[in-house]
């Protein structure tokens, strides 16, 4: 399927209108979590990632290490990576759906898991942060709760 399909038949199975790919990427928020959806042409799959938080100063090297223990082998990640974006160092989780397996119901349990893991996840994240880094992720929360202008809404 492809994803403009994917993407059309998604928001008409769970009646959301007027689904904006603006730059090619769709957003959405499931369970109060930002999650968008995007094309990866170059690795032939489909995208989906929601921010689990900002940059935790002082607990930084202990997070990074609970965070790669969890990538190993997917273990404390439901088959998701959790990465640090380059340019923001915001941290993600994020999961690939193979293009060749890119369907409705395929893409919908991978929004549910991936919002789930993103509540786990801010839990996790809290317990690293210090009272300024609890400013930031209230702020960080309130972001998420009001994406963009062009993003569509389910609430699961």
């Amino acid at each position: 399927m492809e994803y403009k399909e994917l993407i059309s038949s998604f928001a008409e199975r769970y009646g959301i209108e007027n689904v904006s790919l603006e730059n090619g990427e769709a957003t959405l928020v499931v369970d109060y979590t930002a999650v968008t959806i995007r094309e990866a042409k170059n690795v032939r799959a489909i995208i989906v990632s929601a921010m689990i938080g900002g940059p935790v100063s002082d607990a930084k090297g202990r997070l990074a290490s609970y965070m790669l223990q969890a990538n190993h082998l997917f273990a404390g990640a439901n088959a998701m990576t959790i990465c640090q974006k380059e340019d923001t160092d915001e941290y993600l989780v994020v999961r690939a759906i193979p293009r060749a397996l890119a369907d409705v119901e395929t893409l919908a349990k991978t929004i549910e898991e991936l919002a789930d893991a993103v509540v786990e996840w801010r839990g996790n994240l809290t317990s690293f942060m210090d009272v300024d880094g609890e400013a930031e992720q209230k702020e960080d929360e309130e972001k998420l709760l009001n994406p963009l202008f062009g993003g569509f809404y389910i609430q699961v």
